[in-house]
């Protein structure tokens, strides 16, 4: 939403903020694979659950992108 926010308004200030939270989500998706992964070697996790989890963090590591390219474009038409 503060994507969205930022293209509607042309707000310069909303659109960093959105790409900023882009990167800590890379980060943090970074983060929870390699969990997921450490879990299912130690056999604490179904291998069903594992395509849910695993599709689940795709589509929101691609919301996340889309927020982010949604930001990028608010940022490259504003006036400087």
């Amino acid at each position: 939403m503060l994507s969205v926010r930022a293209f509607a308004a042309s707000d310069q200030e909303l659109s960093r903020e959105a790409c900023r939270l882009e990167n800590e989500f890379d980060r943090l998706y970074w983060q929870f694979r390699q969990n997921h992964i450490d879990r299912l070697a130690a056999g604490s996790c179904h291998p069903r659950a594992d395509v849910i989890f695993t599709e689940a963090m795709r589509a929101l590591e691609r919301i996340s992108d889309h927020a982010d390219n949604i930001g990028v474009s608010v940022a490259r038409s504003s006036p400087v």
